[in-house]
C-alpha cells in the first residue's frame, strides 16, 4: 500500500510548517509566505519519486523499502520539473534526494534552496522514525535527540532541529544541545573540542581534542587518551588526548542542568499543588 508513504509526504509538510514558524524567531533571514509555499512544495514531491514504485518493495523488509525508496526519489525532481513546479522548488527536491545517496555539500549553503532541503530533511527524518516507515516507530523527544546528534556530526543544519525541537516544546533537548554547541566553539585554538561519546541526550562524558594541539595547557594524554576504533562524527580512527577544560566544563553544566531540571520539577509540583 502506497498509503503510509503519502500520509509521510503529508506529516512531512505539516512538520515543515512548524519549523517555519519558529525558524521566524531562530534565524536572521526573513522568510516571506513564499518561502512557506516552497517549502511545503518540497515536502510533498521530495519523496514522489519512491512513493509511485512503492508496490515494487512494499513488502520487503524494512531496510531494503528504505535503499529502494531512495532510489525511486532519484526521479522525483525530474517529476516535480514535469508539473512545472518552481525551479527553486525543483532543485530544493533534488538536494533531497542526493542527501540520500550520501551528497550533503547543500547542508551548510547559505542560501533559501538549501533552507528548503533543510528543513525538509530534518521534518522528513523525525517523521519517518516516529511513524515507523522503515523500523519500528520511536518517541518524539527519541527522533530529535537522533536528530540533534546528525547536526553534531554536520549532516544536517542544526538550525532547523533547534526550529523542530521548539516547534515540539522540547526545550530541554534545545537547551542541553545549546550549551554543547557553546563548547565545542570555546576551545581558544579553533573548535577542536569534540564531546565524546556523542550518541544522544546525555551521553557525553569527556571532551576530546580533535587538532591534538600538544601545546595546548589543557590537552592531556597518556592514560587519559582515548582510541576510537571507528569513525565517529568527524573523529577519525586514531588516539585522541582529552581537553581537561573542556572536560571539566561539561561536568560543571551537568551538575547545573541537573539543579535546573530538579527546581523546574519542584516548581511545577507546588504549582499544582497550590
Amino acid at each position: 500500500s502506497r498509503t503510509p508513504y503519502y500520509n509521510h509526504l503529508i506529516n512531512t509538510a505539516l512538520i515543515v510548517i512548524g519549523i517555519f514558524n519558529q525558524a521566524f524567531k531562530l534565524v536572521s533571514k526573513k522568510f516571506i509566505s513564499e518561502d512557506i509555499i516552497k517549502g511545503i512544495q518540497v515536502a510533498v514531491f521530495h519523496g514522489i519519486g519512491g512513493a509511485s514504485f512503492i508496490e515494487l518493495f512494499y513488502d520487503k523488509p524494512h531496510e531494503e523499502q528504505k535503499i529502494r525508496y531512495a532510489e525511486g526519489n532519484k526521479n522525483s525532481s525530474g517529476m516535480a520539473s514535469e508539473m512545472d513546479l518552481d525551479s527553486e522548488v525543483v532543485k530544493a527536491i533534488k538536494y533531497c534526494s542526493d542527501f540520500e545517496q550520501g551528497k550533503k555539500d547543500f547542508i551548510n549553503k547559505d542560501d533559501k534552496i538549501s533552507d528548503y532541503a533543510n528543513m525538509v530533511l530534518v521534518a522528513s527524518i523525525f517523521d519517518a522514525k516516529i511513524s515507523g516507515l522503515f523500523g519500528n516507530p520511536v518517541t518524539p523527544k527519541d527522533a530529535a535527540d537522533k536528530l540533534y546528534v546528525m547536526s553534531t556530526n554536520k549532516e544536517i543544519k542544526k538550525i532547523y532541529v533547534d526550529a523542530l525541537a521548539k516547534s515540539l516544546k522540547l526545550g530541554y533537548l534545545f537547551d542541553f544541545y545549546y550549551e554543547i554547541e557553546k563548547l565545542n566553539k570555546a576551545c581558544p585554538y579553533g573548535k577542536h573540542g569534540r564531546p565524546y561519546p556523542m550518541t544522544g541526550f546525555k551521553s557525553p562524558v569527556i571532551y576530546l581534542c580533535k587538532g591534538r594541539i600538544t601545546k595546548c595547557k589543557h590537552f592531556v594524554t597518556s592514560s587519559k587518551a582515548v582510541t576510537i576504533f571507528r569513525k565517529t562524527g568527524d573523529l577519525e580512527e586514531g588516539s585522541y588526548g582529552r581537553c581537561e577544560w573542556l572536560s571539566n566544563e561539561l561536568i560543571k553544566f551537568y551538575d547545573k542542568f541537573y539543579e535546573q531540571i530538579k527546581e523546574d520539577t519542584q516548581s511545577r509540583s507546588i504549582s499544582k499543588n497550590s
